[in-house]
């Protein structure tokens, strides 16, 4: 298993008929960004690139199409399933060279799974599985099985070697055949220069001054990625204040629950700018629960911001002791505000935010792209 970034890689003549597959192109979430660099870059290099989906966004690059796979199905379970069988057909019938999946599918020639094991995510989340669960285990058995790959042998890339474990474990697949390939990152859009002027008006903004410790939580789905964990953490430390970003079906639950932290907590909701969000923060804080790689680790790390997180995030991988804190899943709220406390002063000094940025240095999205289409093009 390697998680190395190679030099971009030429092709020559011809150039492939190239399918990337997923249900869903959007410009946010963490696979479908990756798809969508992936696609862009594969089309700027001369491959035709269609990208099968139940729906999409603008595309990437003019040299990327889009086959819409709309199969009738009543709720989510029955949707996977049809779409993955409708992906088959499309595959069979489309004179592809090469197949990438990014999700549940088949058949193909490699397949990225950003989401990881999904028997793994049920059993860190202490779910009960239901059918929809059951339905989502056995599409990850197909399209992990040999016969789904096209060209013999597995190639089975992940993000982060904590999904490379749960693979190799729950497949029973032999490691050689499994590539680590951590994510990257957007180096220009999530950059330190934003955090004295765009980052400091949104602080203002929500009420908290230049030499406030503030901690900020963003992701979506906020029992999964941890707030419960954040809000009791900031509680013990009355010089922490809060933003909190991102999408959440029971907002205004998450909001009683943090009145008794007054003024000190700020919640924004969706937003686009995540890069000012970062600039606004001392310390990003993600005690998720499971995450095969948070790309939110990287893009914090990239604006200069230290991180603490979990050990149920894979990317704490790309942590290192000098730029945040790793603890783990389920440590009691007192460690938590401890690591918060500690690295929202440190992300005060210039030293320790010029070392995070150089973390992120390390993995442009540009690195991960390539070697993913190094595999996929072998």
């Amino acid at each position: 298993m390697s998680s190395l970034a190679r030099p971009i890689p030429t092709y020559p003549a011809p150039r492939m008929r190239v399918a990337l597959v997923y249900p869903r192109h959007a410009a946010t979430g963490g696979v479908e960004r990756n798809l969508d660099h992936l696609a862009r870059w594969l089309a700027e290099v001369g491959h035709q690139v269609d990208i099968l989906c139940r729906k999409h966004g603008a595309a990437p690059h003019p040299g990327v199409s889009f086959v819409r796979l709309r199969p009738f199905a009543i709720g989510a379970a029955w949707r996977a399933h049809a779409f993955a069988t409708a992906v088959a057909r499309q595959v069979e019938r489309g004179g592809y060279d090469r197949v990438l999946a990014f999700g549940r599918t088949w058949p193909h020639d490699a397949i990225r799974l950003g989401m990881g094991c999904h028997a793994a995510y049920v059993k860190r989340m202490g779910l009960t599985p239901g059918w929809r669960d059951r339905v989502e285990i056995r599409l990850e058995e197909r399209s992990l099985a040999e016969t789904s790959f096209r060209r013999g042998g597995r190639r089975v890339i992940v993000n982060s070697h904590l999904v490379a474990a749960e693979v190799a474990a729950l497949h029973r697949i032999p490691v050689e055949q499994i590539t680590v390939v951590h994510n990257g990152t957007d180096l220009a859009r999530f950059n330190p220069d934003l955090r004295s002027g765009p980052g400091l008006e949104l602080r203002r903004a929500c009420g908290f001054g230049a030499d406030d410790r503030v901690v900020l939580f963003l992701g979506s789905g906020y029992a999964r990625k941890g707030l419960a964990a954040v809000l009791d953490a900031v509680a013990l430390a009355p010089d922490l204040r809060l933003i909190v970003v991102g999408a959440d079906g029971h907002l205004d639950q998450w909001k009683r629950r943090a009145l008794p932290l007054g003024n000190r907590v700020a919640f924004l909701g969706e937003r686009t700018d995540a890069q000012v969000c970062y600039a606004a923060a001392d310390v990003f804080a993600l005690p998720t629960r499971y995450d095969p790689f948070a790309n939110a680790t990287l893009e914090a790390l990239a604006s200069g911001v230290p991180v603490v997180t979990s050990d149920g995030n894979g990317g704490s991988e790309v942590v290192d002791p000098g730029v945040g804190a790793i603890v783990p899943v389920d440590a009691p709220a007192a460690d938590l505000t401890a690591a918060l406390d500690t690295w929202a002063g440190f992300g005060h000094d210039p030293a320790i935010r010029a070392a995070a940025r150089m973390t992120a240095d390390l993995h442009p999205i540009a690195g991960t792209v390539a070697r993913t289409a190094e595999i996929l093009l072998a």
